[in-house]
């Protein structure tokens, strides 16, 4: 009876994930997987976000009220398309 030691990978658990590796090399551009991501807000709420930012109201309640961090109502602010 052999023993291991938790996280060692050697003999066929790690063979594939060599072969993983391989194939995801093999891939071309045209055959890669692109998942994309949703908005963190919908076009509404970003246009009341910039008009609530606007009247003066402050980045961190409106990250707060909209459930987003402080750096996504930036740059939401500065007209990037932000993901969740």
């Amino acid at each position: 009876m052999s023993i291991r030691r938790a996280g060692v990978h050697s003999g066929p658990v790690a063979r594939p994930q060599r072969h993983f590796r391989h194939v995801l090399a093999d891939i071309t551009a045209a055959q890669a997987i692109v998942v994309v991501r949703k908005p963190a807000l919908t076009t509404e709420q970003a246009d009341l976000l910039r008009a609530r930012a606007a009247a003066g109201v402050s980045k961190a309640a409106l990250a707060r009220e909209f459930g987003v961090s402080r750096e996504t109502v930036y740059a939401y602010l500065r007209g990037e398309t932000v993901t969740a």
